[in-house]
């Protein structure tokens, strides 16, 4: 019984085919790894979202978050709160709330101006230099507050 050889130029083919295949695997395995190493060596990661449990440091929502296990809440706004009376608010209060988290990346200055009504550290954050109290409001995420709650539903 006579077997047919392949001649080497049909297997070299293959052999590039598959050099390329795993050539391709190889770079989007390196590519990976770069991302992940950048992810992690990134200092302007955002703050997380609380969740129930321990608190550290997490943001609550547009006006207030958890710095080094203290409670602040931002001195001079007022945010939409997320157990809104309408829809409209429960939209602006998760808006806030991700644009707070993203604004505090970094190292985070606290100047702290006393306690609130309800016993939270009242303060001016920064952030890269930039004031974020007023810049939630500049942004329009927030309001000036004026001493007392106002309906954010139309």
């Amino acid at each position: 019984m006579l077997r047919k050889v392949p001649t080497g130029k049909p297997m070299a083919g293959k052999w590039m085919a598959w050099k390329r295949m795993a050539g391709k695997r190889m770079a989007g395995a390196m590519l990976r790894a770069a991302l992940i190493l950048l992810a992690f060596a990134s200092p302007a990661v955002a703050l997380p979202i609380c969740g129930s449990g321990y608190r550290v440091n997490c943001v609550v929502d547009g006006d207030t978050v958890w710095l080094r296990r203290e409670k602040i809440r931002l001195a001079d706004i007022d945010a939409p709160e997320l157990q809104a009376r309408c829809h409209q608010e429960r939209v602006g209060a998760l808006k806030a709330q991700a644009r707070l988290a993203v604004l505090l990346t970094g190292k985070v200055t606290i100047k702290r101006h006393g306690k609130g009504y309800y016993g939270r550290t009242l303060a001016t954050l920064y952030a890269h230099g930039r004031d974020v109290n007023a810049e939630m409001v500049r942004e329009g995420l927030a309001r000036p507050y004026g001493g007392h709650r106002r309906p954010w539903c139309g």
